[in-house]
């Protein structure tokens, strides 16, 4: 998408394919809404399942589903310097489907791979259910966003060798309330079931984690 300004309202992209960002790539300088949608096994050959993310990105009440990539981001990989809002969204079963080392990356974030240097990544009242990668089943922040808010959300059987919900490295401050964490598991961490693996400086909890 490089035309400015975008609305994507109840649309269906299934089936897609491409090397990066199987359905969409959001080019930087954009802006784009996406509400009430489905993204459904599109695939990435290299990374970013469903959505490539450069611009300015808001997604609402739109499911991501079965979506796959090689190295990272499942189902959305976002590069930008903008913040990024995604409210009353689904992330289930999509996956990044290599378990090895590949050209020195390693691969990460089952649904969401945030690589940005936005100033805030903003997640809320969403499902992460049964997403898997090596490194963060659900969710993998790389070092450069400075806020990440996980408010009202739900992960549950999300898998991945560490993190088996979210792995948050570098200097993020990583703000989470109001969230559930179950089932997920780190199948080679020392603990059986773990949800987080954190490397940041900076972490805040609301009441329940």
């Amino acid at each position: 998408i490089g035309s400015g300004h975008a609305d994507i309202l109840n649309c269906y992209f299934e089936n897609n394919k491409a090397d990066i960002g199987g359905a969409i790539s959001v080019n930087s300088g954009e802006t784009v809404k996406i509400t009430s949608s489905i993204f459904q096994k599109n695939i990435a050959y290299y990374e970013a399942g469903a959505i490539n993310n450069y611009g300015v990105l808001t997604i609402k009440n739109t499911s991501f589903i079965k979506n796959s990539a090689t190295i990272n981001g499942g189902a959305l990989l976002d590069k930008g310097l903008n913040n990024i809002l995604i409210d009353n969204c689904t992330f289930k079963d999509n996956r990044v489907s290599t378990i090895n080392i590949v050209e020195n990356q390693i691969p990460s974030g089952g649904a969401i791979f945030i690589t940005s240097a936005s100033s805030q990544f903003n997640i809320k009242n969403t499902i992460f259910n049964h997403n898997s990668a090596y490194r963060g089943g659900a969710i993998y922040s790389n070092k450069f966003v400075q806020w990440i808010n996980i408010i009202n959300n739900k992960y549950h059987n999300n898998t991945a060798c560490c993190g088996g919900a979210i792995v948050i490295t570098g200097e993020t401050t990583f703000n989470v309330e109001k969230s559930s964490f179950t089932y997920n598991r780190a199948v080679k961490n020392i603990r059986k079931l773990e949800s987080l693996c954190l490397s940041s400086k900076h972490f805040c909890s609301g009441r329940t984690l």
